[in-house]
């Protein structure tokens, strides 16, 4: 009896060990904010001020191999719509952070898959990047359900078009 108790234990533990639990091993969001052309001019003459585009986008890295499938993507309480990419580039680089003036690189770590989600609001008012407080990330990696909790998002510089 004892004999079968310590084989089952046994293995039990090396199953159990050699299980990948898939996840999200890091996450980043960006943003980038522009402005269109011209001013423009309403049917009485008036100038019309354009409205700021604001872009979002999400990496992350993950050590699922498979597409994964993302679920929702709130930012505080709004939610977002969003394409996901794959990234085949060992080394990527994001753009340059508006705040410092450096480039932000990601480089995932070996057998780790970074991916994009290029994000899309809805018909809500817009969600100016000065009130994000929190961005959560749903999505299923295979069977697992993953919830990933960003608080900051950062600017990327704009080039100037003229």
């Amino acid at each position: 009896m004892k004999k079968c108790f310590i084989t089952i234990f046994i293995f039990s533990i090396s199953f159990s060990s050699s299980a990948q639990i898939n996840r999200i091993q890091k996450a980043w969001a960006f943003y980038t904010i522009s402005f269109p052309g011209r001013e423009q001019t309403d049917l009485d003459g008036k100038k019309i001020k354009p409205q700021p585009v604001t872009e979002r986008f999400i990496y992350f890295e993950t050590n699922y191999k498979n597409k994964p499938k993302v679920d929702s993507v709130f930012y505080n309480t709004f939610l977002f719509t969003g394409t996901i990419d794959s990234i085949k580039e060992k080394k990527l680089t994001v753009g340059i952070n508006a705040a410092t003036g450096r480039p932000i690189i990601i480089t995932p770590k070996k057998g780790n898959h970074l991916w994009m989600i290029s994000l899309q609001q809805g018909n809500d008012k817009p969600v100016l990047p000065e009130q994000v407080r929190k961005i959560v990330l749903k999505c299923k990696l295979g069977s697992t359900i993953i919830k990933q909790v960003m608080t900051n998002e950062v600017q990327l510089s704009v080039p100037d078009r003229y």
